[in-house]
């Protein structure tokens, strides 16, 4: 700006000092001889190059003065005019603001000019800086998913080309197996047994590509980061493949995952005792039998604590070498009693039970209620699996009738719960080579009632149980725990 300003302050004497010349050489005739007359030559001379200096003089000292001054906002420079020479050096504002609030200046067209110049060189700068994506997330791009239940958990997912996808963040919060390796190309998982894998990948930047992918998962790259932002993995591909429970709801729209019930091959015991109940309380309304009282409840429980005994769930044989003294306790039927007495005990001992329910008598008298099934399956205390949805004596039914009864029970249950149930118990411990044969195709294991210890080397379609009847004394109780 101050270079331009010196130019145009040159330019004005110069202008001024031509006019002087022609005035003094080229005036008109008139004016000469009516300065002639009155002054005589040498005055006329001497009066026009007396003028023409002064002239020049005061383009020069307003060019300089005008180079000198700060620069001031157009509404400050049509105020009222400053004594700029009494103005001290030290008041002078900053070049910064001069800058920021530039005085208005006359267009002279090489302004223009030099700012279309510079506009030109913004527009290649900015076509040579990469372009940063509009979207900071895949899910800007795809439509949610149905809901997806981790053992309960919900997970947030995404829907392509029919097929689910769920973040691999937020799995890894649920499953410990699950970790991620992105230094590897291609990127590695571990699975359920540590062991190493990877899948098909399809990038997205910002914007889908024509052809959606068929399997594998989503490496969203968004963010303009050049990074990877969000790896999106394929429910089916990841848990089925995995051996994860998986049951798909079309209904409710929503996929429930569970971790199966396995055993540990690193257990330090040979065998588990499964302790088989039914009732807690002194409302006798039915066999006697099945009802334990409150009070042989808490002993029981009592003794189990006090020599050293770790009630476990079914989903803790897994990891059964955690425990030196494990034992299952099972409860039948899925009666109120369930939730009014064993449940306060179990809260009392930190103990745990697994409970069976036959879904087509929740809610009726004698029962549990929907709300307490689920309840008792959030507490942390208590296992909800399945008892099929009649209890009907399953030799009796067709294979079509024992499907609907464990297929059935299995999907209701997963809808109170959120959480698939992994074990069946037989109604009276009655099944047939047809349920043998079907029921692994729903569940990871199955439990009868004919009194024997369970070895962990036999069957996890028989596993037998000890039955606990009303009135048993705590010895009786204790041999059955050896």
């Amino acid at each position: 700006m101050k270079e331009k300003k010196r130019c145009r302050g040159l330019w004005a004497v110069l202008t001024a000092s031509l006019l002087c010349l022609l005035l003094s050489g080229c005036g008109s005739a008139g004016e000469q001889e009516g300065r002639a007359s009155s002054a005589g030559p040498a005055a006329v001379a001497a009066s026009n190059r007396t003028s023409c200096v002064e002239e020049a003089s005061a383009a020069e000292k307003g060019s300089a003065a005008e180079e000198a001054a700060p620069e001031e906002p157009a509404e400050a420079a049509s105020g009222q005019e400053q004594d700029r020479s009494l103005t001290p050096a030290s008041a002078a504002p900053e070049e910064s603001s001069a800058e920021e609030f530039p005085a208005a200046e006359p267009d002279t067209g090489a302004e223009r000019d030099d700012a279309a110049e510079a506009g030109d060189e913004t527009d290649a700068a900015a076509a040579e800086s990469p372009a940063v994506s509009p979207c900071s997330s895949l899910r800007e791009l795809l439509p949610a998913g149905p809901k997806v239940l981790l053992d309960g958990v919900e997970l947030e997912s995404l829907s392509w080309n029919g097929i689910t996808y769920v973040q691999d963040t937020a799995v890894m919060e649920c499953c410990a197996w699950l970790t991620r390796d992105a230094w590897q190309t291609p990127v590695l998982y571990t699975n359920r047994s540590y062991d190493l894998f990877t899948l098909n990948w399809t990038t997205v930047y910002d914007a889908l590509p024509e052809a959606a992918p068929e399997d594998g998962g989503i490496l969203f790259t968004g963010c303009g980061s050049g990074e990877a932002a969000e790896y999106w993995l394929p429910v089916r591909e990841l848990f089925e493949v995995q051996g994860m429970e998986v049951l798909w709801d079309g209904e409710y729209s929503t996929v429930y995952v569970t971790t199966p019930v396995t055993v540990s091959t690193a257990a330090t015991v040979s065998s588990v005792p499964v302790l088989m109940y039914h009732e807690v309380g002194d409302d006798l309304w039915g066999i006697s039998s099945l009802f334990v009282s409150p009070g042989e409840m808490r002993e029981q429980l009592q003794y189990l604590a006090d020599n050293g005994y770790d009630p476990i769930f079914f989903s803790d044989l897994s990891h059964l070498e955690d425990y030196d003294k494990p034992v299952l306790l099972t409860f039948d039927d899925g009666y109120s009693g369930n939730y009014y007495e064993l449940y306060p005990l179990l809260r009392e001992f930190g103990m745990k039970a697994n409970v069976f329910v036959i879904t087509g008598m929740i809610g009726d008298e004698n029962y549990m209620t929907e709300e307490q099934v689920r309840e008792l399956s959030s507490s942390g205390l208590v296992e909800i699996q399945s008892h099929t949805v009649d209890h009907y004596d399953l030799p009796e039914l067709d294979e079509a009738g024992q499907r609907y009864q464990l297929e059935q029970s299995r999907l209701t249950l997963a809808r109170i719960t959120g959480k698939v149930p992994t074990v069946l118990s037989y109604p009276e411990g009655q099944h047939d080579s047809t349920t043998l044969r079907i029921a692994p195709e729903y569940y990871s294991m199955a439990i009868i009632m004919n009194g024997n210890r369970w070895s962990l080397g036999s069957t996890l379609f028989e596993i037998p149980r000890y039955f606990v009847p009303r009135g048993l004394s705590i010895s009786d109780f204790a041999a059955k725990l050896y």
